[in-house]
C-alpha cells in the first residue's frame, strides 16, 4: 500500500476551488459548527441525567435540528449527518471558529503597520 502524496496548501486551494459548490458546502460547514458549539447548553438541557456533558450526544433535540436546518438551509436528515460528523469538532473544540483577528493583528500585524481598527491606539502602529 502507498502513502498518497501530500498536497501543498496552494495546491490543495486550487483543487477546492475549481469546484465552486464546494465553496457553498465549506460555508455551509463553517456555519453550522459556529452556531452547533453556540448552543451546547441547550443542547445538553434536554438530554436524559446519563448523558454525561463531557461528550456530545448522539442525537439532537428536535428544535435544535430545526433550528440548523433553517439556519444552514438544509434539510433536516442532513442536520443529522452533520451531527454525526461534526459533532466531536463542535463540542470538544467550541473555540475554533471564535474570531482571533484582533490577537493575530496584535501580535502579527503592527509590527508591519497593520491595523485591523480604523483608529489604532497601539503606540507603535
Amino acid at each position: 500500500m502507498s502513502i498518497p502524496e501530500t498536497k501543498s496548501v496552494s495546491e490543495t486551494l486550487n483543487t477546492l476551488l475549481e469546484h465552486h459548490e464546494l465553496n457553498d458546502f465549506l460555508e455551509t460547514v463553517i456555519r453550522f459548527i459556529s452556531l452547533a458549539s453556540k448552543l451546547k447548553n441547550d443542547i445538553l438541557l434536554v438530554q436524559p441525567a446519563r448523558v454525561s456533558a463531557t461528550e456530545p450526544p448522539e442525537v439532537l433535540p428536535p428544535t435544535i435540528v430545526a433550528f440548523l436546518a433553517s439556519t444552514c438551509e438544509m434539510p433536516p436528515a442532513d442536520v443529522r449527518h452533520c451531527w454525526d460528523a461534526l459533532k466531536g469538532t463542535v463540542w470538544n473544540r467550541p473555540n475554533l471558529l471564535l474570531d482571533q483577528s484582533e490577537g493575530a493583528f496584535a501580535a502579527h500585524g503592527i509590527s508591519r503597520g497593520l491595523c485591523m481598527i480604523l483608529h489604532c491606539w497601539f503606540v507603535r502602529c
